[in-house]
């Protein structure tokens, strides 16, 4: 989830959040967004076992995806929050650091190659993205003949992600 800069409030942080937001994802393209961190938006990770109850893990999770004006804004520990794309939708920077390889899957289509590696100090970080924009968004979950139109275009993806794997793994080794 993204806690807001302190230095808005929560109505403005939300405007900001969504303008910084657009302007990352259809101007800039960028697969890991860094202007609503610029802004002061800031990441807060935490794990589903860390919740004592069922009824925390439903908490934690409305506040992760809390998105204004379809949700309220919704707060932890007394702050307000929304959902974690406002500072990255490929939130790696949760990973530890442990050396290996790490798959990364995306939902949306960047100026890159499908498929393409990142060395990241001992990690590798693999990225696969859909080999054309998913055909349903992801406001869009009530459309079945959508959502299997999407899960056909992500099992193909899966078959021919499989197929380049041994060449990927070959790339990952080489790569500094």
């Amino acid at each position: 989830m993204s806690h807001l800069p302190r230095w808005l409030g929560a109505r403005s942080a939300v405007a900001a959040g969504l303008i910084a937001y657009n302007i990352e994802k259809y101007v800039r393209k960028a697969l890991h967004p860094t202007l609503g961190q610029a802004l002061g938006f800031h990441p807060e990770f935490v794990k589903a076992q860390e919740c004592a109850t069922i009824d925390d893990l439903a908490d934690l999770i409305l506040q992760s995806s809390s998105t204004p004006p379809f949700t309220p804004i919704l707060r932890r520990n007394g702050r307000p929050v929304l959902d974690g794309g406002m500072v990255d939708n490929v939130p790696v920077s949760a990973l530890d650091a442990s050396p290996g390889l790490v798959l990364v899957m995306v939902t949306r289509l960047y100026p890159r190659e499908r498929m393409f590696v990142v060395p990241h100090g001992e990690q590798k970080r693999i990225y696969i993205q859909p080999s054309r924009k998913v055909p349903i968004s992801s406001w869009d979950y009530t459309s079945p003949s959508q959502m299997q139109h999407a899960y056909d275009l992500g099992r193909a993806d899966g078959e021919d992600f499989l197929e380049r794997l041994p060449r990927l793994l070959k790339v990952a080794e080489h790569s500094a």
